[in-house]
């Protein structure tokens, strides 16, 4: 799983990335390890700018794709989250909900059997997309749906998760 890495620094980052893409034209060095380092390396670089970050996760996109087909990848749907992150944060909420929706379709399908984390931030980052477009009853919507999941993931408990929900809930 591409999220399970812990946050290295950019320059160590960028380093293996000129590394795998020398490797991958002299030995075949695998398209899913450039598109792993794309990706981490594009969440490192939130100074340096939204664009930038927008390009390395499509590129990212575009190699996960040409690796796993059409079949849901719970890879590609971080990186439709990410990409949906930042479209958000240039401003273009259109592409950031379609980018959004399509993570949510994906984590939904890989994770049939109901409640996930991976669902119910999605559904939490969906809803202040709506939020920000305007639309406050469909934000509800997926905020409410959003709270619930949480709730149901930590049994009703005290939890800052479901803390942080109710105040999305109720701003």
């Amino acid at each position: 799983d591409l999220h399970s890495f812990p946050t290295r620094r950019s320059s160590d980052l960028e380093e293996s990335l000129r590394m795998k893409r020398s490797l991958q034209a002299h030995c075949g060095c695998h398209d899913m390890d450039i598109a792993a380092t794309m990706d981490l390396l594009s969440e490192g670089r939130k100074k340096v700018g939204v664009c930038q970050r927008g390009k390395q996760h499509s590129e990212s996109l575009k190699m996960l794709r040409s690796l796993h087909g059409q079949v849901d990848n719970p890879d590609i749907a971080w990186t439709l989250q990410n990409l949906g992150m930042a479209s958000q944060e240039a401003g273009d909420l259109e592409q950031a909900k379609t980018h959004l929706e399509e993570s949510l379709q994906m984590f939904r399908s890989l994770h049939r059997h109901g409640d996930h984390p991976d669902i119910a931030a999605t559904l939490d980052l969906i809803g202040n997309v709506n939020r920000q477009n305007g639309d406050f009853d469909l934000a509800k919507k997926h905020l409410e749906e959003s709270l619930q999941m949480k709730r149901s993931l930590h049994g009703g408990e005290d939890h800052r998760d479901v803390a942080f929900m109710l105040y999305e809930v109720g701003r």
